[in-house]
């Protein structure tokens, strides 16, 4: 659970840093399908979304790999 907040924490803080506006599109895209794929305890779908997440903050210099 953790992780996932701190997660989350990251995705918020990016927009915070003014990203390209594609990559913003992605980056929320993403992250909804992860959250409510996730939260629908469906974790086949939610997995490779997080990992989507991830691979887009890292692109854009913010790799955490927490």
């Amino acid at each position: 659970m953790k992780k996932l907040i701190l997660g989350m924490a990251i995705v918020a803080s990016s927009f915070a840093f003014g990203q390209k506006e594609d990559v913003n599109a992605k980056l929320q895209a993403a992250n909804k399908t992860a959250m409510d794929a996730y939260n629908s305890k469906n974790y086949t779908v939610a997995a490779p979304k997080f990992m989507e997440v991830y691979e887009l903050l890292k692109s854009n210099g913010q790799d955490d790999k927490t």
